[in-house]
């Protein structure tokens, strides 16, 4: 019942939103707090809308899918599942609804606390909890940050709603509207899991719950997408350094998370790392709009309109393999790549909406992320062009971001390949049961949404060009003098689903032509032997290329273990494991925590007990407040 009712109020909201797009309109309301002094301000503008399509068609989509796996958590928490889940899109409401800077913090906590809960479900697990408390940790570490970007503003205002800051960030100090800034940048990232606040991600969304995952990659984290845009364009105009710091951090995010995807061996993960790479993507097309803002009129449009149609289409395609993954962990009951394999015989369904979803991430056309990525190296190419340092950071940015394009669809195909494709690896793996009804209904709607809007792209782009115009920058209509828009306008150069369809008709006339040739069918064997799993790609050895051309990034570990014979040439047996710790990690997170703790241990010398020394302390406190208040 309750997961149903989130998918009809899903609906709901993505209908009314559509509305607000489509009629341009903006709706504000206001609500009295439970102090006067804090009023809770709502207003829904076209910005506000895009998001919250998006979280209505995904969560209607992911509503009727839990139908599917509500099942397995009748004895497990099922009730506070869905309870937990109906306020977790309470609260994401709340935040894009949000009008003032009261309400929009009071969403974004409302999201990190309700969302731990949703990752700690299943907290019987230590490695789950683990997951959680640094979930929590860095969730606190943003709020903490947004609250210093939104407070400090709001001393030059008349009072916390968005219009009242917008007015006050022209009349603060240089110094603290950069501060503001910096305390945001730290805010989003923390939020959206890009780099280098991104060590939650690949820990907390695979060990959540399946349609939980899916909520937390397709919609969550782009809240920071969100909060970027509303903040620090709509209401703080930054200035270009701004958009360079989030430049670096969104194709360092990218290169990373594609990186680290083709070499995970757990397949949640391996989207959990896609996950921050597409971030990345999308933070690089936003700090390409605060770059030019001032500079080139119409080239933030372009910029703006990759972003927000990554954004969107990226949801879409998340959740669908989010929860294609979730049907492959309960059918088998492991996301472990080394040991799935041959799993499309008994998951015909799941297998097909993967793959698809798969090939739309890794922005194959004609799917829907391939527009969004075009736009994107447009923009850069255009940026490009220009001269000095500008010139050479977009040459940069291009490249990083065509290496990213490979590595995932690498990833991709590793993923596909290594669960669903060959032999079973183990005989209790061999046969899973077909994702459930409902699972299925909703993997096919966004498979079908994902087709639908690569087939014709010039729509998405006129769902989220009144976002994009509320902005103030110039519309995509306008004709755009750069050198690979080949046509009159943005829409044009686009690919038309003639063009599409006609390539498909052609592929598809070689295959009836090429099937007309005998095939002889016979086992398969490998050098005159039978075919067996040992001999197959395993997910480690599939992503063995990438682990080496990048080992100086990567810096895998790999243990050996032996077990020798009583004669010490013939080795028994041999054994070997591999461990790839994160860069960022290894680098920035482990000195800090080594710092902290080293810090604790030091202090720890006062905690002694002694409760005269404890009222010592106290009136030394007391002392040195009077001697400074004086």
């Amino acid at each position: 019942m309750g997961y149903g009712g989130c998918a009809l109020i899903g609906g709901a909201i993505a209908g009314g939103s559509t509305w607000v797009l489509l009629g341009d309109l903006t709706l504000q309301t206001v609500r009295r707090g439970p102090v006067d002094l804090l009023p809770i301000h709502l207003r829904i503008d076209p910005l506000a809308a895009l998001f919250l399509l998006l979280l209505g068609a995904v969560s209607t989509a992911i509503a009727v899918a839990a139908l599917g796996y509500a099942r397995a958590y009748d004895h497990h928490g099922g009730t506070r599942l869905a309870a937990l889940f109906a306020l977790f899109l309470g609260a994401l409401h709340l935040a894009f609804l949000a009008a003032d800077a009261f309400t929009f913090l009071l969403g974004w906590e409302l999201v990190a606390v309700v969302g731990y809960f949703l990752v700690v479900h299943e907290h019987e697990d230590p490695a789950v909890r683990r997951a959680g408390f640094l979930y929590l940790a860095m969730a606190q570490l943003g709020a903490a940050l947004l609250a210093v970007a939104l407070l400090l503003p709001a001393a030059w205002a008349a009072d916390l709603s968005f219009s009242a800051l917008r007015e006050a960030i022209g009349h603060m100090p240089l110094l603290a509207r950069d501060l503001a800034l910096i305390a945001l940048l730290g805010a989003v990232l923390a939020k959206a899991g890009g780099a280098p606040l991104h060590a939650w991600l690949p820990r907390a969304h695979p060990v959540a719950p399946a349609h939980v995952s899916a909520l937390l990659s397709a919609v969550m984290i782009k809240l920071g997408v969100y909060g970027t845009i509303r903040l620090a364009i709509d209401i703080a105009a930054a200035p270009a350094w701004f958009g360079w710091a989030l430049l670096v951090c969104g194709v360092a995010s990218a290169l990373l998370g594609a990186l680290q995807a083709t070499v995970d061996r757990d397949l949640k993960r391996v989207l959990a790392y896609s996950s921050i790479e597409n971030v990345g993507l999308i933070f690089s097309g936003v700090a390409l709009a605060i770059v030019t803002w001032h500079t080139t009129p119409l080239l933030p449009g372009l910029a703006l309109t990759a972003a927000l149609l990554h954004t969107l289409n990226h949801g879409l395609v998340k959740a669908l393999l989010f929860m294609g993954a979730g049907a492959v962990d309960r059918a088998v009951g492991t996301r472990d790549l080394n040991r799935l394999g041959g799993l499309a015989r008994s998951m015909p369904w799941t297998a097909g909406l993967f793959l698809l979803g798969g090939a739309a991430i890794a922005a194959l056309p004609p799917l829907n992320l391939f527009p969004a990525e075009w736009l994107l190296l447009q923009a850069l190419l255009a940026l490009g062009a220009s001269s000095g340092a500008e010139r050479v950071a977009a040459w940069v940015a291009i490249v990083a971001i065509a290496l990213t394009g490979g590595l995932a669809l690498a990833a991709m195909a590793r993923a596909f390949g290594i669960t669903f494709l060959g032999l079973p690896r183990e005989r209790t793996l061999a046969s899973g049961t077909e994702a459930p009804a409902a699972v299925r209904i909703s993997l096919l709607a966004l498979a079908g949404v994902a087709v639908g809007l690569g087939l014709f792209p010039g729509l998405g782009v006129r769902i989220v060009a009144p976002a994009v115009e509320v902005l103030g920058v110039v519309p995509l209509e306008t004709p755009l003098p750069y050198a690979l828009i080949v046509g009159d306008t943005v829409l044009d150069a686009l690919y038309g689903p003639v063009a599409v369809l006609s390539v498909c008709m052609v592929v598809w006339l070689l295959f009836r032509v090429m099937g007309r040739v005998p095939v002889r069918r016979g086992p398969v064997w490998v050098c005159g032997f039978a075919l067996q799993s040992r001999m197959q790609y395993s997910g480690t050895s599939a992503g063995e290329t990438a682990r080496l051309f990048f080992r100086s990034i990567l810096r895998t570990r790999r243990v050996a273990r032996e077990i020798w014979a009583q004669a010490p040439y013939f080795p028994q047996r041999l054994s070997t494991h591999a461990e790839t710790p994160h860069p960022v990690e290894a680098t920035l997170y482990a000195p800090v925590v080594s710092t902290v703790l080293r810090a604790a241990s030091a202090a720890r010398a006062i905690q002694n007990g002694n409760i005269r020394v404890y009222l010592l302390y106290v009136f030394a406190t007391l002392v040195l407040l009077l001697v400074g208040t004086r």
